[in-house]
């Protein structure tokens, strides 16, 4: 019995032991893990947040009326692309001054993530009047199955060529061609 009892105890002892080793390891792949993940935040915030390109108040200014003066004259979808990004640029300029920022990495990633091109989004945060709000919510397609494309998405309606009502297709360049020369008229873009 005693000689039981022993061989018992032994086993227990190694089980015990080895539930140390497993538990000293498993503390150690816990912190190799959190070490990766500080490293990989680090890297992440190092290029951008999910690499995305920031650009400052002077290189949004100085692209705004670069795109501006190629984009005229708005006569075809290559060049409402360009006046899109041109506005684009204008308002995240006047947004960054309005808000004492620096570049586009100050604005919180949320906002360039799921608005980043939503022009009439950027008018609104900046306060601007319904004289300026857009004329339509969707640009039709002409073509298959009617597709409403939101405001937003305009810059790849014209990247991708998408052929789209006329009529809104005009209304929208025409707030476009509005809301430049508001931007040009203010004072965080000369």
């Amino acid at each position: 019995m005693d000689e039981i009892s022993e061989d018992l105890n032994e086993q227990l002892q190694r089980c015990m032991d080895q539930q140390s080793i497993s538990t000293y390891e498993i503390a150690k792949l816990q912190a190799k893990i959190e070490s990766m993940e500080a490293e990989l935040e680090s890297l992440r915030s190092a290029q951008g947040e999910g690499n995305r390109v920031h650009s400052s108040v002077e290189q949004l200014k100085r692209v705004f009326k670069a795109h501006l003066q190629c984009a005229h004259p708005y006569d075809k979808p290559s060049r409402y692309l360009l006046l899109f990004y041109a506005i684009e640029c204008g308002l995240k300029c006047i947004y960054l001054r309005t808000n004492s920022q620096h570049s586009t990495q100050d604005i919180e990633p949320a906002l360039l993530k799921s608005h980043g091109h939503d022009l009439a989004r950027w008018c609104r945060l900046l306060g601007l009047s319904s004289r300026l709000s857009p004329p339509t919510t969707y640009l039709r397609s002409i073509k298959g199955k009617v597709t409403p494309y939101a405001i937003d998405r305009a810059h790849e309606v014209w990247r991708y060529g998408v052929d789209v009502n006329r009529e809104d297709q005009m209304s929208v360049v025409a707030w476009l061609i509005e809301l430049s020369q508001w931007i040009s008229e203010r004072q965080e873009i000369r």
